[in-house]
């Protein structure tokens, strides 16, 4: 009779794990599956300018650097000699360099304007980075077997406290 129960048992437990292993290995199918990749964006790099300022124009929001128009935008950075400044700040035949980006029409987006001469890509000192000071540390001795560690404080051992012998409270007549 246990023979049957034990039989039935294990068909019922087998049935369950039959069913349930294909639903299991689809879940683990369907969620182990990596994101969609981000479609790749075209990288572009910034391209330099450097010379003289020939024309700077507030209305238009431009400047022209020998053959180049360049245009300022919200995004553009402007220094002038190392400090942060405005488009204003340029004067015609000044000295001035920077980077831009190439828009999709052509145009030359300004990223960075520096007037002036101050070049402030090598005027910007590097913090330097500190050496961490080594610790020197002496074992003790290896003949020395009574060398007290370093952590340990060099303080005489204090004998142990002994118990006081314990009093009856009962006086020696006994109780009467």
């Amino acid at each position: 009779m246990t023979n049957r129960i034990l039989n039935a048992f294990a068909l019922g437990l087998m049935s369950v794990a039959f069913v349930a292993a294909p639903v299991a290995a689809q879940d683990l199918a369907t969620t182990n599956t990596p994101a969609a990749k981000p479609a790749k964006t075209k990288k572009t790099h910034d391209s330099s300018f450097k010379g003289k300022l020939d024309k700077l124009d507030d209305v238009n929001k431009t400047i022209t650097v020998g053959d180049q128009t360049i245009q300022i935008t919200s995004d553009t950075r402007i220094f002038n000699n190392g400090k942060p400044g405005i488009m204003s700040d340029g004067t015609m035949g000044e000295a001035v360099h920077g980077t831009y980006k190439k828009s999709d029409d052509g145009k030359l987006l300004a990223v960075s304007v520096h007037y002036g001469t101050k070049d402030t890509s090598s005027d910007t000192p590097k913090p330097k980075k500190k050496k961490k000071a080594k610790k020197e540390t002496t074992p003790p001795a290896a003949t020395d077997t009574n060398a007290i560690p370093a952590m340990m404080p060099a303080t005489p051992a204090t004998p142990p406290i002994e118990a006081a012998p314990a009093t009856n409270s009962v006086p020696p007549g006994g109780m009467n």
